[in-house]
């Protein structure tokens, strides 16, 4: 989520997630985390809370959010640690047997 100029855009690369109930919520944006369409700077605060374990380029991801937060603009990250009881999301606590054998589970 970024806030920019007294505005809130969702980023959100899949459009069944953005469409699961209903319409897609106002300032919604179609868009990858890891090529935000955002020039440098555009952001006064920069928002993702688990997401970060669900990319297969958290370098990139991070980047781009420092990329399009203005200096001195706000950022915040928040992801579940995998080896936390919770870091399986909806696998938990099968997760601790390993992903492969959480997904087949939850299969």
């Amino acid at each position: 989520e970024m806030c920019i100029r007294d505005s809130c855009y969702l980023f959100e690369p899949d459009v069944r997630e953005l469409t699961a109930h209903g319409p897609p919520p106002a300032g919604a944006v179609l868009a990858d985390g890891c090529l935000l369409p955002l020039a440098d700077g555009a952001a006064d605060v920069c928002f993702s809370s688990n997401v970060l374990e669900h990319v297969a380029d958290p370098r990139t991801f991070l980047s781009e959010m420092v990329r399009v937060t203005r200096p001195g603009g706000l950022l915040y990250v928040a992801f579940t640690n995998w080896l936390s009881p919770w870091g399986g999301h909806e696998t938990s606590p099968w997760h601790y047997l390993g992903a492969d054998r959480a997904r087949a589970r939850y299969r």
